[in-house]
């Protein structure tokens, strides 16, 4: 084989142009099979579509919409969560074992009795203001109780302090009433 020399081309003349021939009109079948071939990889993943161009019609979604998005998806991770779990809790294991591999004298003990349990918990875009309305109605209509109320609305951290300040409050308020109630009678 001879050697390869680097090609010029010389345009020579007025108007002359060297351009890549290429296809600029892409045609309607190519668009379509490439819109095809996306909306199959989401619907076999069962991955919700959830970009702005998708949700640009859908208007204020709510917490609900969201929800019925993202059900598949949940679904897949249930039926795959044992698979996943048993890894996720081997791996676990592991590290707490090489931790206590790696520096005996101050984990050996602890590495050995410690018990970490893995949870899936599927990704969720959650409408606060329907998880609050829904707390709300409920313990308004008598379902809940004031605790349960709170740890639905997300605020489960610190139940026993919620409590506590709603009681201080509704006690104030009263107060006030009592207040306003003797004022009115004298």
């Amino acid at each position: 084989m001879g050697k390869v020399k680097d090609r010029m081309v010389k345009l020579t003349g007025e108007g002359a142009d060297a351009q890549y021939l290429t296809w600029n009109q892409v045609p309607d079948t190519v668009k379509f099979e490439a819109e095809t071939l996306t909306n199959m990889a989401y619907d076999m993943s069962n991955t919700p579509r959830i970009s702005f161009e998708t949700l640009k019609g859908v208007g204020k979604a709510s917490g609900t919409a969201f929800r019925f998005m993202f059900m598949g998806a949940h679904m897949a991770v249930e039926n795959h969560g044992e698979v996943i779990g048993e890894f996720l809790q081997r791996r676990v294991n592991f590290i707490v074992s090489a931790l206590g591999s790696i520096n005996p004298t101050e984990f050996s003990k602890a590495s050995q009795t410690i018990d970490i349990e893995t949870e899936l918990v599927p990704y969720m875009i959650d409408d606060l203001n329907d998880k609050v309305t829904t707390a709300v109605s409920a313990v308004s209509g008598g379902i809940w109780s004031t605790r349960e109320g709170i740890m639905f609305a997300g605020n489960a951290d610190r139940v026993e302090e919620e409590l506590v300040e709603i009681k201080e409050e509704q006690a104030a308020k009263n107060e006030q009433i009592g207040n306003k109630g003797q004022k009115n009678a004298s």
